[in-house]
């Protein structure tokens, strides 16, 4: 069962029930809200901020093994697994027992300059990025304000993300001999 709402305004809270398992979707008010939002995980609700303090609350939104895609009244998708990594970034983590880290992710590319503040998310830790460290398949590349960063990848592409953007690299399709090849899906904060 999906819900559709007026766009949001001011500090307004809206909140839908995630109450059809299996649904595809959940409608979003609108995509700016939807693209600039800090997305956080709260036991098994997913709530959304925007920069003005608004939220949008997905109560039980984790507690399905299948998470429904948000959309935008417009059509904007952002899938369940990106937004579990956006979640999942700035969720403090919870820690059930002691023990040691478990190996880094599969290394996708490298950081080939860096402006400002630059971090990578990786299993709910803040890592600082710096020229020459690798960035791996499923973490978040946040920008502070003010912050640039080049990231070369193991294809030969670049990005080149700026102020205020958050990536999530949860893809990385490689094929040399493919014509077309899949990117990670990314995300853009709100400009300042």
């Amino acid at each position: 069962m999906t819900r559709q709402f007026a766009p949001l305004s001011g500090t307004e809270v809206k909140t839908i029930a995630h109450d059809q398992a299996g649904a595809d979707f959940v409608i979003v008010p609108d995509a700016r809200f939807l693209f600039s939002a800090e997305f956080r995980r709260s036991a098994s609700d997913l709530i959304l901020t925007g920069p003005d303090g608004q939220k949008f609350v997905v109560f039980d939104y984790f507690r399905v093994e299948k998470r429904p895609d948000l959309i935008s009244a417009d059509g904007a998708v952002l899938s369940a697994d990106v937004v579990e990594a956006l979640a999942h970034a700035n969720t403090p983590p919870q820690y059930a027992q002691a023990t040691t880290p478990g190996p880094s992710g599969q290394i996708i590319g490298k950081v080939e300059k860096i402006i400002g503040s630059v971090t990578a998310v990786r299993n709910g830790v803040a890592v600082t990025l710096n020229v020459g460290d690798a960035v791996n398949k499923n973490d978040v590349v946040q920008c502070g304000s003010d912050s640039t960063v080049g990231i070369s990848l193991l294809d030969g592409t670049a990005l080149n993300l700026s102020a205020n953007t958050r990536m999530a690299l949860n893809e990385f399709l490689f094929d040399a001999n493919a014509r077309l090849r899949s990117s990670p899906d990314w995300l853009q904060g709100a400009a300042a």
